[in-house]
């Protein structure tokens, strides 16, 4: 029983990793800065927009730092439920921080 329902919640865990986080959507133009050839060689877009930039990406760091933390968890329930690995209890994980 304990088992089914530690399945199930990898299950539930493992579909939520793969929605993507909320995007800040840049409505805006953006210039190029093009060389001799007219190959693009830099962008330029107002400070405003580089903000919601540096915003957005930063919220992706932290997306994907937890998507990888909650596979690691994953993996380490897998090696507990085989007995590859001891569990801790609660204290014992707590007191590890």
């Amino acid at each position: 029983m304990l088992r089914e329902e530690s399945s199930t919640r990898l299950k539930d865990l493992k579909s939520s990793l793969t929605l993507l986080p909320k995007a800040i959507y840049m409505n805006t133009s953006i210039t190029y800065l093009v060389n001799k050839k007219g190959k693009k060689t830099a962008v330029q877009l107002s400070i405003s927009n580089w903000n919601r930039f540096l915003k957005e990406h930063q919220h992706l760091l932290e997306y994907k730092k937890i998507k990888i933390d909650l596979t690691e968890a994953i993996k380490e329930i897998r090696l507990i439920e085989k007995g590859y690995k001891k569990s801790r209890t609660l204290n014992q994980f707590l007191n590890g921080l």
